[in-house]
């Protein structure tokens, strides 16, 4: 999961977005850089006002609440989890980067999740990979010789 998110300035004029209260926005806007690489958040509103909202008192489990009920346009309510509908137009992680879901397999995190059955996956092949050039390695080499 990623340490943070970037949020697209087109989030400020986005229609549903916009038509929740001032408090929902804030609750949606920073949940963003806690889901994971798949748009999904605990559903349980003790947790997720204690992960998100630890210090702030003026977000209460009630003002979640308000917020699962008014989002609905924008978050699916899921068996454990929440799932944020813009978050994979917004986002562009490739697959094979993608770390397992700590969620229930659902349709957002099939096969990815980690109660998932393993599946051996190969990365494409032109992805990055870690190489040492030879130049490196004979440095390496030679400074070993010389110990």
């Amino acid at each position: 999961m990623a340490k943070s998110r970037m949020l697209a300035r087109s989030i400020s004029i986005d229609k549903e977005l916009n038509e929740l209260s001032l408090k929902s926005q804030l609750i949606y806007t920073w949940c963003i850089p806690f889901l994971d690489d798949f748009g999904l958040i605990t559903n349980d509103v003790g947790n997720l006002k204690y992960l998100v909202f630890p210090r702030n008192p003026q977000i209460e489990e009630r003002d979640i609440d308000c917020f699962l009920a008014e989002a609905t346009k924008l978050i699916e309510i899921l068996d454990d989890c929440l799932f944020f509908k813009g978050f994979i137009k917004n986002n562009t992680i490739t697959e094979y980067k993608k770390a397992k879901s700590e969620f229930q397999e659902n349709g957002y995190n099939k096969g990815k999740s980690k109660y998932s059955p393993e599946i051996p996956s190969n990365p494409p092949e032109n992805a990055a990979e870690d190489k040492i050039s030879k130049d490196k390695i004979s440095k390496d080499k030679i400074s070993k010789d010389k110990i």
